[in-house]
C-alpha cells in the first residue's frame, strides 16, 4: 500500500504520485525538522489554497533556515551578510508573521532617534515633546526638514522606519492574500 504511493527508481529519493493534503497537520516537536519538509508542507498547502496555514510552514521555514545558516562552522562573508539579515528579519517581524513586533520597533526607532537627536536619556524621559518626537516615527517628511538636518541619524531613521512599516504592512497582509 505504501509502495503504492511512491514512485522513483532511486529508494532514497521518494516522489508522491499524488497529490497530498498537509490540512490539519499537527507536529509536535519541530526540532529536527529541515527546512525542505517544511518548504514541502508549505508548497502543498500553498497549493491547495490554505495561505494561512502556508504563510505559518513559511515562517518556521525561514526560522529553520537561520538556524542551519549560523550552524556552519565556516564563517565567511555571504554567511555572515546572510545570517545577519535572518536575524534582522526574524528580530524586525519574525519573519513577518508579527505585525504587533514591528508596529513596537516602529516606536522604538522613533523615540530613540529623538532622544538622539535632542540629547535626552532615559531618565529624562519627562522633557519629551510629542509633537516633535511624531515626525521620527513618521516616513513622511517635508523638503525643507530633510534638507536642513544634515545628521545622519535622521537619514538612517527614515531607512529603518521604511523598512518597519513594509515589515508592518506584509505581516498585516499574511493573511489576506489570494
Amino acid at each position: 500500500m505504501i509502495k503504492s504511493l511512491f514512485s522513483s527508481p532511486d529508494p532514497k529519493i521518494l516522489k508522491f504520485q499524488n497529490d497530498i493534503n498537509f490540512y490539519g497537520i499537527n507536529i509536535l516537536d519541530y526540532s529536527n525538522i529541515t527546512k525542505e519538509t517544511f518548504r514541502i508542507i508549505k508548497y502543498n498547502l500553498d497549493k491547495i489554497g490554505n495561505k494561512i496555514e502556508a504563510n505559518k510552514y513559511h515562517a518556521l521555514e525561514l526560522h529553520q533556515n537561520r538556524k542551519d545558516i549560523w550552524a556552519d562552522e565556516k564563517i565567511n562573508f555571504d554567511l555572515l551578510q546572510r545570517g545577519l539579515i535572518s536575524l534582522f528579519h526574524y528580530i524586525s517581524s519574525n519573519h513577518s508573521q508579527s505585525w504587533i513586533l514591528s508596529l513596537i520597533w516602529i516606536f522604538v526607532i522613533g523615540l530613540t532617534t529623538y532622544m538622539y537627536l535632542y540629547n535626552i536619556s532615559l531618565f529624562e524621559i519627562s522633557k519629551i515633546d510629542i509633537n516633535i518626537a511624531f515626525q521620527y516615527i513618521s516616513i513622511l517628511t517635508k523638503k525643507n526638514e530633510f534638507c536642513d538636518n544634515k545628521n545622519i541619524a535622521f537619514v538612517l531613521n527614515k531607512a529603518f522606519l521604511s523598512y518597519m512599516y513594509y515589515q508592518f504592512l506584509i505581516s498585516i497582509r499574511k493573511d489576506t492574500k489570494k
